[in-house]
């Protein structure tokens, strides 16, 4: 028990959030002694706020994000400057933007003579892969596309494909859990393809694994000759940022097989162990020309920490793989602004002709989303949402069903509730036609301030599969009206006020 106690006591975690908390104790305590001193502090803090205020509106955030941080510092203008200032989200330096612009655009170099006009495909969706196009990510036809309905389908999927590797294993998450079961399956194998003499790298996420993996994580795995890079490494200082983490999910063999979607390396996601009742999550695998996107993502953040320029040509795939409709798989960064899967998504809902099927653990959207929802419905496509039954953040589905509410009332508009448990697969699927899986949830920060990506596709037999696990999701759930996401409790209603005014930064 002391052992325990010691380690989370020494935690990285569990000191950076000590820090946080004596931040906040320095920052009452100084109102406090100023006291006697008000006036002036009154007039130091309007000031500061006022600047503040100017300095987040001329900033080159989302215009939801602004508002977001000026409605409170306008509402206390006392605090606000000053709460801003402390726990404002750290941004990166220009030193690593510039590198960041650097490797993409080596990366888009590299991925350019493979971009081909769209209209070549010939498909009623051209627009969307022109917009994917335009950050270099190209759409592929050789190859074979299958829809993993489960974690544990995946797995099984994975492990069969981790003892072909012959060549190289890349593998990034947001989430790893060293002492899970998924985990302790795979090592032994990636630690045998080291034996013999493949490149195994690993990336993780600092933020999304910290709680998850033991102290020395990455040192032993180098010991061990996988080569490891920790994303975005939590500091010891008194800002910390939730911001710019890795979310992606990949998973690379030899540059011919890949994985991706929703679920991280830990044993919930593989319905191993229960957290929320049943996990329902998804994945998809590609085999062919297709997995070189997915590839080239993972080399885009393997160099930025390592501060290396790797080409990409060794890597590419030599699997000759028959043609399964058109897919393209994309990155997304906070960085460049340009909020892709964001866009993708809002063209994808304006494109709908009969009905719109999206899963999303998390749905807290801006008003362009909302009101192409609107429109689609109002025009009579039939738009089916599948949530949680039992969420993981009880705060965030309060905000959640706060902009369920906006659309329940809609004529075409079916809200479902996942009663057996947690739902945290990210998928959307228009007319059987075309369909996204990947890391994305519908909200705010997979939008706007993480690392995402997502495969798209078109006229694959995977589509079926995609529809009948849509179906089967609805048969396990109840359908919401506006009754079931509305409480009539005051108190509930200035708490859920509250959340939805600073929803964008949860």
């Amino acid at each position: 028990m002391l052992k325990r106690f010691l380690k989370f006591m020494t935690h990285k975690v569990t000191i950076i959030a000590f820090l946080a908390l004596l931040q906040l104790t320095i920052f009452v305590l100084v109102v406090m002694l100023l006291n006697e001193n008000f006036k002036y502090f009154l007039y130091f803090s309007n000031a500061l706020s006022f600047i503040m205020v100017i300095f987040i509106l001329k900033s080159d955030q989302p215009t939801v994000y602004k508002v977001s941080w000026v409605i409170p510092i306008i509402i206390t203008p006392i605090f606000g400057g000053l709460f801003y200032l402390f726990f404002k989200p750290i941004t990166t330096t220009r030193k690593t933007t510039k590198r960041v612009n650097q490797i993409n655009e080596f990366r888009k170099s590299q991925m350019l003579p493979l971009i081909h006009e769209a209209h070549s495909v010939k498909t009623p969706y051209d627009k969307q892969i022109k917009n994917i196009q335009s950050e270099v990510y190209p759409h592929y036809e050789n190859t074979e596309i299958t829809f993993l309905e489960s974690g544990s389908v995946k797995l099984q999927q994975v492990m069969n494909e981790l003892k072909k590797a012959q060549k190289f294993i890349f593998l990034e998450y947001f989430i790893l859990e060293e002492t899970g079961q998924v985990w302790k399956t795979m090592y032994p194998i990636l630690l045998e393809k080291v034996k013999e003499g493949l490149d195994v790298r690993l990336i993780y996420d600092d933020f999304g694994s910290s709680v998850r993996i033991n102290k020395g994580f990455r040192k032993r795995m180098e010991k061990v000759g996988i080569k490891t890079v920790t994303f975005n490494p939590m500091k010891l200082r008194l800002n910390v940022s939730l911001n710019y983490r890795d979310h992606k999910k990949i998973i690379v063999i030899d540059g011919d097989v890949g994985f991706t979607g929703g679920i991280n390396i830990a044993d919930e996601y593989a319905n191993i162990k229960k957290r929320f009742g049943h996990w329902h999550d998804a994945a998809i695998m590609l085999k062919g020309d297709a997995v070189f996107s997915l590839t080239a993502s993972f080399i885009e953040a393997w160099d930025l920490h390592r501060k290396t320029s790797t080409l990409l040509e060794p890597f590419a795939p030599t699997r000759l793989s028959k043609p399964d409709g058109v897919v393209v798989p994309f990155t997304d960064s906070p960085l460049d602004k340009t909020y892709l899967t964001k866009n993708v998504y809002t063209q994808m809902i304006y494109s709908a002709n009969k009905d719109i099927y999206i899963t999303t653990p998390y749905f807290i959207i801006d008003e362009d989303m909302l009101n192409a929802l609107k429109i689609q419905a109002l025009g009579g496509v039939k738009i089916h949402i599948i949530v949680p039954g039992i969420p993981d953040k009880k705060m965030v589905f309060i905000v959640t069903k706060y902009y369920l509410k906006q659309l329940v009332s809609f004529p075409n508009v079916f809200i479902y509730s996942y009663e057996p448990g947690f739902v945290h697969s990210k998928m959307m699927l228009i007319d059987n036609e075309v369909a996204t899986v990947g890391t994305c949830n519908f909200d705010f920060r997979s939008f706007y301030l993480h690392y995402e990506n997502t495969v798209w596709f078109y006229k694959s037999n995977a589509l079926k599969d995609v529809k009948n696990f849509m179906d089967y999701t609805i048969s396990k759930s109840k359908l919401m009206d506006y009754r079931a996401l509305n409480k009539k409790n005051i108190f509930f209603k200035v708490y859920e006020s509250i959340l939805v005014a600073v929803s964008h930064l949860l």
